[in-house]
């Protein structure tokens, strides 16, 4: 039954990067499918580098890693320095509230 759900999994995924979804950065599955865990970093403000699943499994050093890795993927993608930082101690401090 396991080979069944990678092969389905690995469909979606395959869809829903095709339509641009991005996805878990972690495990890797996309939001057309799978649902992700929002970390809200401000006042109306949020993040979701991993999926509900990958959030849950992971420690709290684990989830500032993925929060460091998204940061530097919208750094890459022209986001200002300084208003990365402020979205990071956000997270971290949403992070641990968790």
């Amino acid at each position: 039954m396991k080979d069944k759900r990678d092969i389905f999994s690995r469909l979606r995924n395959f869809l829903g990067h095709k339509d641009g979804f991005g996805g878990c950065l972690r495990c890797g599955d996309t939001w057309n499918w799978k649902k992700h865990h929002n970390i809200s970093y401000a006042q109306g403000r949020g993040m979701f580098p991993l999926c509900e699943e990958c959030y849950r499994s992971a420690s709290v050093l684990v989830r500032k890693l993925y929060v460091d890795k998204l940061i530097g993927i919208w750094i890459a993608n022209g986001l200002n320095c300084d208003e990365a930082e402020k979205s990071r101690r956000g997270a971290y401090i949403a992070v641990h509230e968790s």
